[in-house]
């Protein structure tokens, strides 16, 4: 049956969508760290939490940045300009797969100066990348249980995401 069979399997079974392994890495996180774009799907299908952290810290940049093969999106991601050294945008340059960001034009938490930082860093970089700006969207607008949600943008969202994941897994 094989990993992938296996998980299939497990998940049309009513397997736990958002179950994690020893390391806390959760299903999602393995299922596209190896590529298997169907098993991604089928977990977005279930309700899985695709926004899942690790107890290090880790997210879809991070394994970005540690692999080097692998896409990176972030939706409404929040502060990613300081002034400190260890500002994530520092850490475009180091990144070699593609990367895609996706704005609120209403996010106290990504200002327009911030954006516009963002975007000189994506471009001093020799990686492909694409950052928009979602109209009428703020902070938090994929999450359906927050004031901010909105339909359109979380539609746009699992659109971009998923040809993003099909460009490159």
């Amino acid at each position: 049956m094989g990993t992938r069979g296996l998980r299939v399997f497990c998940l049309s079974q009513g397997a736990d969508p958002d179950s994690q392994d020893a390391a806390g890495n959760s299903v999602v996180m393995g299922a596209a760290f190896k590529g298997y774009l169907d098993i991604v799907r089928m977990l977005v299908e279930a309700g899985a939490d695709v926004t899942h952290v690790n107890p290090k810290g880790q997210n879809a940049q991070d394994y970005a940045e540690m692999f080097g093969r692998h896409d990176a999106a972030a939706y409404h991601a929040g502060r990613l300009v300081t002034d400190a050294d260890s500002s994530p945008h520092h850490l475009f340059k180091t990144i070699r797969a593609e990367i895609y960001l996706a704005h609120a034009d209403h996010d106290e938490h990504m200002p327009p100066e911030m954006i516009d930082r963002v975007q000189k860093a994506l471009d001093q970089t020799k990686t492909k990348h694409k950052a928009e700006i979602y109209k009428e969207a703020r902070h938090g607008f994929t999450m359906s249980d927050l004031p901010a949600y909105n339909a359109e943008g979380e539609h746009r969202h699992w659109v971009t995401l998923f040809d993003l994941l099909e460009r490159n897994l």
